[in-house]
Parts: C-alpha cells; structure tokens; sequence
C-alpha cells in the first residue's frame, strides 16, 4: 500500500471519528476522581488530571472564604458524590471552554445517559442558572427546577433563598425525591439524622452535635478535648451517622 492510499485511509478515519459531534461541543471521556463540592469535580483525562465545572447550575456554598457553610451545600455535595464519584463519565463542551478560575466547564454524562447537570437541578440540589453564551440547556434545566420547587424538593424543602444565598428554615434537611440513600439522606426519609451543616464556622446545631473534618474523615464529640478546637465541616446526629458515611472517631 502507497503512501498515498495510508494518508487518504488517515483522513478518512478521522472524518468518521468526529463525524456527527455538534460543531460546538466536542465530547471526551474522563473518570471522575475527587468531588470539590456539589457542582465541581476532578477527573482524569487520558491520565491528567483537570477540574470541572457543571454548566447552567449552582449549587448553595460550601468552601467560599469567609463565608458560612450555606443551606444544603453538605447534602448537594454528597449527592454529587454518590452520582459521580469513580464513576466513567463523558464531557461535553458547549460555548466556552474554561471559566476565569481555569476550570474546564461542561455537561457531564453518566454510563446510563443521564446527564449529572440535569439530575442535581431535577432533586432539587441545584439551581438552574444561565451563564450566556453557555445556555445550550437552559430551558431543560429551567423547566426542572419549576417542578423540583413545587415539589418541594431538596433545598427548595429545607431553605430559603436571600438574594442568592440559601438558608434554613428549619432544624434538618427533606429528602431529595429521586436522589440515591446518603449519609446526608437516611433510606426511612427521615432528616431527624444523618449530617447536616454547621450553623457557622465553629458550631454544630443542638440536633447533630458531631463535628466531622471532611480532609481527615474523623468526627469529634461534644466530650471530647478537642472539640471546642474542632472548625465543623459537617455535622451528625449520632456516631453510627457518621460511621456509615465513612468517618471515624477522634481519639481525644
């Protein structure tokens, strides 16, 4: 075989390979390797590591400095793990490619088709927010939260929302209709335990008084010497609570 004939057969290859993609999204796979918090993720690209931001959502704040843990931001990003976490997944690009902090943004997609976008606004652990030009689904996304708020769903259930900021209007979060059992969501619906987040940035609420580190995945008891030192992350109602979302008790 030419040379001719292998650069034709190379050309044609990877017509095929692009072949039907929209002209403005471009798909690649990745396994999602760290959850950041309910809308942001870190994934693995043909080994490299990149950090991702959903497109046309935002979820309640977890890690903004100096600023409190809002209403639902724990329970978003537990949901986001137990969809996400380990998982193959596809990405699709819409508009623009990155945002002013460097992280790539896009639609991600689970094995099954589901778009993670979608379900986070579809349980009420997100809102539907339009950053033009990127706003390939924001009618889906819109339509989604109007049902997940009538519901009420999620934050929707648990919150309210003061110009853009969630908080809550009562001890405990709702379940989230459709989301998978977590430590944030226990299987019987009740919000009586499970975690929840902290009131500010040193105190756990009366209702779950454990205080639990996210980077160590140790939880501190009230009896314990360092509890008043301890900064809340998340906070759980008992210590089987926060054994069955992985943590471990602190030994002073």
């Amino acid at each position: 075989m030419n040379l001719k004939i292998l650069r034709l057969l190379s050309a044609l290859a990877t017509v095929i390979t692009f072949a039907g993609a929209p002209a403005t999204a471009q798909t690649e796979a990745a396994i999602v390797t760290r959850i950041v918090d309910g809308d942001t993720i870190e994934v693995s690209v043909g080994g490299v590591p990149l950090t991702i931001r959903y497109i046309g959502i935002d979820t309640p704040e977890s890690k903004k400095p100096n600023t409190p843990v809002q209403c639902y931001a724990i329970e978003a990003t537990e949901v986001n793990r137990a969809l996400v976490l380990g998982q193959a997944v596809t990405l699709e690009r819409d508009k623009t490619n990155y945002d002013r902090y460097g992280r790539l943004l896009r639609y991600v997609y689970l094995a099954d088709g589901r778009m993670v976008n979608e379900e986070l606004v579809r349980t009420g652990a997100a809102f539907a927010k339009r950053y033009k030009p990127d706003t390939k689904y924001a009618t889906r996304f819109e339509a989604l939260q109007a049902t997940a708020k009538m519901a009420p769903a999620g934050l929707w259930g648990a919150c309210t929302v003061v110009n853009g900021a969630t908080l809550p209007i009562s001890g405990g979060a709702v379940p989230i209709i459709g989301a998978p059992p977590t430590a944030t969501q226990p299987a019987n619906g009740s919000g009586a335990s499970g975690s929840t987040a902290p009131i500010n940035s040193k105190d756990c609420p009366a209702s779950h008084p454990l205080k639990g580190n996210q980077n160590s995945m140790i939880y501190h008891s009230p009896s314990q010497q360092a509890y008043n030192k301890t900064k809340p992350e998340v906070c759980f109602a008992t210590p089987a609570d926060a054994q069955a979302a992985g943590y471990r008790a602190a030994k002073r």
